[in-house]
């Protein structure tokens, strides 16, 4: 899910590999594993700031699942690269709220 910027609006999008192709599927777990959310602690970025993009990542894979707030300026290549391949993905669904 992403939010924040302008008026507060929130996207939410995700892609459940038991839904999407084995090559996306495979790829999914690859782009997780290689970012390490499953292990990944927010950064200590001090106080919310106005009109800044947020991300709440949540990964899950069997019983193992982690959920991190980020803020735009901390998404890492790797995350931002898993963020756009989401969201182009084949089978991904979006919504705005």
């Amino acid at each position: 899910m992403e939010g924040g910027g302008f008026a507060g609006l929130v996207k939410t999008t995700e892609a459940d590999a038991g839904e999407l192709a084995p090559a996306d599927a495979e790829r999914l777990r690859t782009l997780v594993a290689e970012t390490g959310l499953f292990d990944l602690v927010p950064p200590d970025s001090g106080a919310a700031l106005p009109d800044v993009q947020s991300y709440e990542i949540t990964v899950e894979d069997g019983g193992r699942r982690n959920t991190v707030v980020l803020g735009e300026r901390d998404l890492s290549p790797g995350v931002r690269a898993l963020l756009d391949w989401v969201g182009s993905v084949p089978g991904h669904h979006q919504a705005m709220g």
